[in-house]
């Protein structure tokens, strides 16, 4: 345990560089171990490094005030930094929610920047999406759930059956449409190339909770 880290959940974690390990956002869990409220969520706006020669984590130097999220996901590029996008914006103590298109970057000067650049945003606010590193050094991006106004204010949640990919030299590119659209699903690379992406949920209920239509799909790109 580290006074660093004071452990999340729905965060991410992420090699990079020699070794280091990205861990990024999440959820800070219950307050004295008491249930939370239907409509409370718990930020745990962090960042950190495990650094594999002292097996220390440790806090980042600086970063952006408001993030990283929560329901985000990152993946690294060219083996050089973390790039960690979307998530949930959460206001009004938990009554109102919607997705972000923001993207921060973590390298091994252990300083989270937020990303300057529109073209390296997310091209769409996202929640439960997935991104997976590539062997050429790209992101592949594939689903995950937007919003269409507020979700607090009667908006709604749509599954994405989008596929992009990140460079650096590019930003983001569209590469192409999934079958089946759907969001909290998992991806692999396989030692051919091919990315396997698995399961998932067609719509959910709230972006925290149940998912109503999960699916048994299985794509292969």
């Amino acid at each position: 345990a580290t006074d660093e880290w004071a452990g999340t959940y729905h965060h991410t974690a992420d090699e990079f560089g020699s070794g280091y390990v990205a861990l990024l956002g999440g959820g800070s869990g219950r307050a004295n171990s008491q249930p939370v409220g239907d409509r409370t969520i718990s930020i745990a706006r962090s960042a950190a490094v495990f650094e594999p020669r002292s097996k220390a984590i440790e806090g980042v130097l600086a970063g952006p005030a408001d993030g990283p999220l929560i329901l985000h996901d990152a993946a690294t590029v060219d083996n050089q930094f973390v790039l960690s996008c979307g998530g949930l914006d959460v206001a009004d103590g938990g009554a109102r929610w919607s997705a972000s298109d923001q993207c921060d970057t973590l390298d091994d000067s252990f300083v989270l920047t937020r990303v300057d650049n529109p073209n390296h945003d997310l091209p769409l606010p996202l929640i439960h999406h997935d991104m997976t590193a590539l062997p050429d050094g790209r992101v592949l991006l594939t689903g995950g759930f937007t919003t269409e106004g507020e979700i607090g204010d009667g908006g709604t949640v749509t599954a994405s059956d989008d596929i992009w990919a990140y460079s650096t030299e590019k930003g983001w590119e569209y590469v192409g449409a999934l079958n089946v659209a759907r969001g909290e699903h998992r991806v692999s690379v396989l030692q051919d190339g091919t990315v396997l992406i698995v399961g998932g949920s067609i719509s959910i209920t709230g972006p925290l909770w149940d998912a109503e239509e999960p699916t048994g799909c299985v794509e292969v790109i």
